[in-house]
């Protein structure tokens, strides 16, 4: 039996990082990802709040920096003020949107004014949140060069920026498509956006992506990918198990039909291990509760989140979901009425 999958422990996944091993990475070929539950649209100004829609924002589009992987970001340099007030970027010359009719011409460079049009976007639609609660004035300064003065300093601006709701947007396709953006994206991420259709979304890969990895390689790796929609979570195992998807979403039923504890840590019991590869991801996996305040308005009050904040035994959560060396998060929410 030859090793034809790769099977995750959760969906959470990295399609652009380097191998842990030292030899070069393969590249291309077509990767299929089995997919369920909802997905409202890929526009980074609206859907960034979808945990689904925040794996394709990332894979559609690109931040204008990103201090983890820099190569990714629009930005090849920056400066601040010495008071972290002032915020100016050098934009890539070798930066492209995806090709789309919604342009005059193609292949269209991304720019400073597209910058301050994703910006502003978001700021009309949403002051509170970081970092455009933070943004005083955005100068233009010539079409590679832009300035963020910021209300007050900030030397963690820098951090703030790759955070989907900003990635950058033509204004040409949201001018173009309206309101149906969100499901025709366009973006100068490492994949394009081919189809979407109620079985499944393909991508593949943007020639033009400027990023590489340390062997000189270009990124992505993958030439295409294809997302198909399951029902449930046992449809996408069975369409894993029949070889008609690469990845897939687990189910805690299955564990330990799969894998068993070791000295190591959780592994692939041997009968397995020339089926199935698990790769863990950088990236953290991110459950979220929702309350409904609207029918229980006894649920707004804050004590009753506090309590519930209290009640939820995390340490039991992360030995039940065998995820090694996991962290609970901790921090704010957001609230919506």
């Amino acid at each position: 039996m030859t090793q034809r999958s790769i099977f995750f422990v959760t969906i959470t996944l990295t399609l652009l990082e380097c191998s842990s091993k030292e030899e070069n990475p393969i590249t291309g070929g077509e990767v299929r990802i089995a997919w369920t539950g909802g997905l409202i649209g890929v526009d980074p100004q609206k859907d960034w709040g979808c945990a689904s829609s925040v794996k394709l924002i990332r894979w559609i589009y690109s931040p204008l920096y990103s201090l983890d992987n820099p190569e990714l970001g629009i930005a090849e340099n920056y400066t601040h003020s010495s008071d972290f007030t002032e915020w100016e970027f050098i934009i890539r010359k070798n930066c492209y949107f995806h090709d789309d009719p919604c342009f005059t011409k193609n292949p269209r460079k991304v720019n400073a004014y597209d910058v301050k049009y994703t910006y502003e976007f978001m700021r009309n639609s949403n002051l509170a949140l970081e970092p455009i609660n933070r943004i005083k004035e955005i100068l233009v300064l010539d079409s590679f060069r832009i300035k963020f003065i910021l209300k007050e300093p900030d030397k963690n601006f820098i951090n703030r920026l790759d955070r989907e709701m900003v990635y950058i947007t033509p204004p040409e396709a949201r001018g173009e498509y309206k309101d149906n953006f969100c499901f025709h994206p366009v973006g100068s991420g490492p994949f394009c956006f081919i189809n979407w259709n109620e079985k499944e979304i393909v991508l593949i890969k943007n020639k033009k992506f400027w990023a590489k990895d340390k062997w000189n390689q270009s990124l992505p790796y993958f030439d295409r990918i294809v997302i198909k929609f399951f029902g449930d979570i046992n449809q996408c195992l069975n369409a894993f198990l029949n070889n008609e998807v690469d990845i897939a979403p687990f189910i805690l039923n299955e564990i330990e039909r799969f894998f068993e504890r070791s000295e190591k840590g959780v592994v692939i019991k041997k009968e397995y291990e020339d089926l199935l590869q698990v790769i863990h991801s950088p990236f953290p996996s991110l459950t979220i509760l929702l309350v409904n305040y609207v029918d229980n308005p006894y649920l707004k009050n804050p004590f009753f989140m506090k309590a519930l904040n209290y009640g939820i035994n995390r340490d039991e959560i992360i030995k039940l979901l065998l995820i090694p060396r996991a962290i609970p998060a901790c921090g704010p929410t957001l609230r919506y009425y």
